[in-house]
């Protein structure tokens, strides 16, 4: 890849740099979408049935098991909002967040009421819900929190007035970590920069649960990733809509994955492509 020889051909060095940014990045997509189709036929003939059932149902959002949160400058809406709404598209909740992630409630207070406010719109277009369930089918029920953004959709788990920081990394496992400021300056000092944009955007599957999860103050981590919660047979599982492809007609990249989480253990149960005609909930 790093011989692009058909560099030689080009009529500037200015061309000649673009040329070969997109040889890079289609090929590592076309090798990266290959591979995880091949994973998706060998998840396909190990869990048929749930894969099957998964097609059909996995975005189905049953409102009636769920409690709506409104918009608040307490927990847990103030955690959500400033935990992953830097995942949204407008990315303004730096005005309402310190870098510590906690709620500058007279801001936050201000913006709820005035409706005239720039940004009430979209704080009140977060829209977040709770609800008892058993997320890692251990027997114990978690305080599931689930906030639906602008261009994203997160689970959190809630417990004692905060966010419970290692039962929702297990939610995430380590797909994310290849996200990130500290991990993107990892990727480009061993990758070239091309190749680490790519790994970054496809958010690569992964079944270990290795390290914290780390949210970048003002960097759409989550942006354009989609998380939910499926029931099939007496377990729940996480759906992830990978939507960062979805206005490719040409990509074939698996968009959808189901994971089960066990415990301390998460594993990725199906990964397939599938295309919506709508927009889930936003």
């Amino acid at each position: 890849i790093d011989r692009a020889d058909f560099i030689q051909y080009s009529h500037n060095e200015e061309d000649a740099y673009e040329e070969r940014s997109d040889f890079i990045q289609h090929s590592y997509e076309n090798r990266i979408t290959d591979l995880l189709k091949l994973l998706g036929k060998v998840l396909d003939s190990n869990n048929k049935e749930l894969c099957e059932y998964a097609r059909q149902h996995d975005d189905e959002f049953d409102e009636s098991k769920w409690q709506e949160v409104p918009p608040s400058v307490n927990p847990p809406y103030s955690i959500g909002f400033c935990t992953f709404g830097t995942s949204s598209r407008y990315g303004i909740t730096s005005d309402f967040c310190t870098e510590k992630g906690e709620i500058i409630k007279e801001k936050m207070a201000k913006a709820i009421k005035d409706e005239y406010d720039d940004n009430f719109f979209f704080i009140h277009n977060t829209k977040m819900y709770k609800r008892k369930i058993d997320i890692n089918n251990d027997g114990v029920p978690e305080n599931l929190i689930l906030i639906s953004g602008a261009y994203y959709e997160a689970l959190w788990v809630y417990k004692n007035g905060k966010l419970d920081a290692k039962a929702s990394d297990k939610i995430y496992g380590d797909d994310l970590h290849l996200d990130g400021s500290d991990t993107r300056d990892n990727l480009r000092a061993g990758l070239d920069s091309d190749a680490a944009v790519v790994f970054g955007l496809y958010a690569m599957p992964s079944n270990k649960i290795s390290q914290p999860l780390k949210f970048d103050f003002g960097y759409p981590m989550l942006g354009y990733l989609y998380y939910g919660v499926m029931e099939f047979k007496g377990k729940n599982y996480i759906t992830l809509y990978n939507r960062r492809f979805q206005d490719d007609e040409k990509s074939t990249y698996p968009i959808e994955r189901i994971y089960l989480l066990k415990g301390d253990k998460r594993e990725l149960k199906c990964t397939y492509e599938k295309r919506y005609i709508y927009i889930r909930k936003n």
